[in-house]
């Protein structure tokens, strides 16, 4: 299946486009709120070709989960067939309380087994791979570190802290961008311009979700933006975090902070801040990451 039928088969297992309220995306998943969850057919969705899983979100939303290399042209795809642009109301990160993640993994097939039963659907040599992608260990135990290079291929990823996803939303109304879709759009059109291969942007109010997505950067990434939000002082563990990776790092916050240094960062290298300009502290931090490696 291509990314269209992929979109296509997902939207039917959603319940149709007039079963689709919002949708987004993110690092990995495909974000969707619907009118009624009840009527998707989770079985459906399980057995789609690259779909690795689902989760549900709340009362009305739910995530289909892919590999990082096909997220963006599924998503793409969803978008022209459901003619619905992203919406606050579907940004939310899962609550931890109300998430139920359904995870479907089948073992290969080895040429000499006999053939399953009918419902126990195999994975292909692209889905492994992709699952290879999103947990990181099955095919390379150790990554291979990235060079001091400048590389053609170059891959940016962009973490967000607590509360980025509210922007256009008390507190952030001062900010000059109407929500957090549109800083997402604004960070991957940024980087293709400047000449970034990829784009991938992430945000979660959790601290260890942070750190999780900073270190599965190692060895699959470049260049790394961090807004750590509210955690920016004094989260110790997230600038571990930004010395642990060892990639090309700049720190955005939207307001200028009381304390305009971050003593954590000191001594490591290819770490800067940017500080009290807002969403455009982002364009600003992109420039730079490219100036360094994109070559």
């Amino acid at each position: 299946m291509d990314k269209d039928d992929i979109a296509q088969a997902v939207l039917s297992s959603l319940g149709g486009r007039e079963n689709v309220q919002y949708n987004t995306v993110c690092m990995t998943r495909l974000r969707v709120t619907l009118v009624d969850p009840a009527i998707v057919d989770y079985q459906g969705l399980n057995e789609i070709s690259s779909v690795l899983g689902t989760a549900t979100r709340g009362q009305n939303g739910i995530e289909v989960v892919f590999g990082p290399r096909i997220i963006d042209g599924v998503y793409h795809s969803f978008v022209s067939l459901t003619g619905v642009q992203a919406g606050t109301d579907a940004l939310f990160p899962m609550s931890r309380q109300e998430s139920s993640m359904r995870i479907q993994i089948n073992p290969p097939k080895r040429q000499d087994q006999h053939e399953p039963p009918a419902d126990s659907p195999l994975m292909n040599a692209d889905e492994l791979s992709m699952l290879d992608d999103l947990f990181g260990e099955a095919a390379n135990p150790e990554p291979p570190a990235l060079t001091d290079d400048k590389v053609d291929d170059a891959r940016l990823l962009v973490v967000n802290g607590p509360n980025i996803n509210m922007l256009g939303i008390s507190p952030f109304r001062g900010v000059p961008i109407t929500d957090y879709p549109s800083l997402l759009e604004l960070c991957k059109a940024e980087a293709e311009r400047v000449g970034f291969s990829r784009c991938d942007c992430f945000q979660s109010n959790h601290e260890g979700d942070l750190i999780d997505c900073m270190q599965d950067a190692y060895g699959a990434y470049h260049a790394l933006i961090v807004n750590p939000g509210p955690l920016a002082t004094p989260s110790t563990a997230l600038y571990a975090a930004i010395y642990a990776v060892d990639l090309p790092t700049v720190v955005v916050n939207l307001f200028e902070s009381q304390d305009p240094t971050i003593p954590q960062l000191e001594g490591i290298a290819d770490v800067t801040q940017i500080a009290g300009k807002g969403v455009e502290g982002y364009r600003e931090a992109i420039a730079r990451l490219a100036h360094m490696v994109v070559r």
